[in-house]
């Protein structure tokens, strides 16, 4: 896995994942923490804009990267 720069982000990216790490403890498990901060900002590069969707999907998937976004386009290729 690439390393995610954070820095790089917009604020509203950096906001929701502080929000997510801190109100729904995904910081407690380092890898369940590299998952969800990567999901969100999958959703904000698939055009996610408000930063409480953006917590919101990335809490309801439990931290887990979805399926069709870990290739980023390639889903939409093979249709």
């Amino acid at each position: 896995m690439t390393k995610i720069e954070i820095r790089q982000q917009p604020d509203m990216v950096k906001n929701a994942i502080r929000r997510l790490l801190r109100d729904h403890r995904f910081a407690e498990t380092p890898e369940l923490a590299r998952n969800a901060v990567a999901l969100i900002i999958q959703l904000h590069e698939s055009g996610v804009s408000d930063e409480d969707d953006l917590v919101e999907l990335a809490a309801l998937s439990g931290g887990k990267r979805l399926a069709g976004m870990a290739t980023s386009g390639a889903m939409r290729d093979r249709n």
